[in-house]
């Protein structure tokens, strides 16, 4: 089973050593007009190494709507989508999983106040813990 872990943070990037490098993670409260940006540690089972997957990260309202309405009204849905491959480095011992760090930065959400989710999604599947919550203030 995919394992995934989403904070939502000030500040993530994930430099050429391919390590995860987090500031101001685990945020739950973000001011209009501030950009975020969202850290993302996935561990690709061993038996599924070697193949591509898809994944995308959906923003949905307090009442899992995908449809938000911006400050003057207008309806939008914001997605952020990609794909992710690992394969197995010379000397992995057989039956680790395997780490993949995404950072992305999120601009400004030009959104209502109000609670707000990113759910993540890997190959058609998503869980309950795969989420970073916050209150856009």
């Amino acid at each position: 089973m995919i394992r995934a872990h989403v904070l939502l943070c000030d500040y993530a990037d994930v430099p050429p050593n391919n390590k995860l490098y987090i500031s101001g993670a685990g945020i739950s409260r973000v001011p209009v007009g501030f950009p975020t940006s969202l850290a993302i540690l996935i561990y690709i089972p061993w038996d599924q190494t070697n193949t591509a997957m898809d994944y995308s990260l959906h923003l949905e309202s307090a009442d899992g709507s995908r449809q938000l309405h911006t400050a003057s009204g207008e309806a939008r849905n914001i997605e952020i989508g990609g794909q992710i491959e690992v394969g197995r480095p010379t000397g992995a011992p057989p039956g680790v999983p395997l780490e993949v760090p995404r950072a992305i930065r999120v601009p400004p959400l030009d959104l209502a106040p109000g609670r707000y989710m990113w759910r993540l999604t890997i190959a058609g599947e998503t869980h309950d813990v795969w989420t970073a919550s916050f209150a856009l203030e």
